[in-house]
């Protein structure tokens, strides 16, 4: 009889995950570049704010985890996923949001053609796009945080979807809804807050011992 306690590949992949995210870091630039977004449908001055953290995330994270992660909690390499196939999910996920919305319109409205329709909607469908990176992150790391970020955002983009504004914006997002620019706004507002409060907390919570910086 095979007494060994059995090992659950998933489970553990999940800890390691939640442990590298535990620092806000991710939270923190992805609200920042959402912000970006909305910032730089205002004004073109601001689009650095949206491409910064969307080009060089990465390396500004690891940089500063470097400097005030590792130090703290140690280094783990987590297994990356490959490219093509994680480019293949998001595409085909996209797709499906794209297709189920229009045939949702033409059930509704007869008419899948006319861009109004697209725009008045464009928070909702915005928000479902993104759901799928909350989707993904609960999954990856089993945080229900992510769950509760994945509720929140539809709820946002159902809202702004019904709220009209007499407002416009000329660039990037605004062009389709300024509920979109908002979305942005308030959802990266929500995601920096929290990442912000996270990676405070973080260092609070595991202070750099005497030997490690000597």
């Amino acid at each position: 009889m095979n007494m060994a306690p059995s090992f659950d590949g998933k489970e553990l992949e999940r800890e390691v995950f939640l442990d590298s995210t535990k620092d806000g870091l991710g939270e923190l630039l992805l609200g920042v570049s959402m912000i970006g977004v909305a910032a730089a449908s205002a004004s073109l001055f601001f689009l650095p704010l949206f491409i910064i953290p969307l080009v060089f995330g990465g390396r500004i994270a690891e940089a500063v985890r470097k400097r005030l992660t590792y130090p703290r909690i140690g280094y783990v390499k987590l297994r990356g996923e490959q490219t093509g196939k994680a480019l293949g999910g998001v595409l085909l996920y996209e797709f499906l949001v794209l297709l189920v919305f229009a045939i949702a319109l033409y059930i509704l409205f007869g008419d899948i053609m006319e861009f109004s329709l697209w725009a008045r909607w464009s928070p909702l469908i915005t928000a479902l796009l993104i759901l799928g990176l909350f989707l993904n992150l609960h999954d990856k790391s089993g945080n229900k945080r992510y769950l509760a970020l994945a509720v929140l955002s539809v709820f946002v983009g159902l809202v702004l979807s019904f709220v009209s504004f007499d407002i416009s914006f000329p660039y990037l997002f605004g062009y389709f809804d300024s509920g979109v620019v908002f979305y942005f706004f308030l959802m990266g507002s929500v995601m920096l807050s929290s990442g912000l409060i996270q990676f405070v907390y973080f260092l609070n919570r595991n202070p750099v011992s005497p030997e490690d910086r000597d």
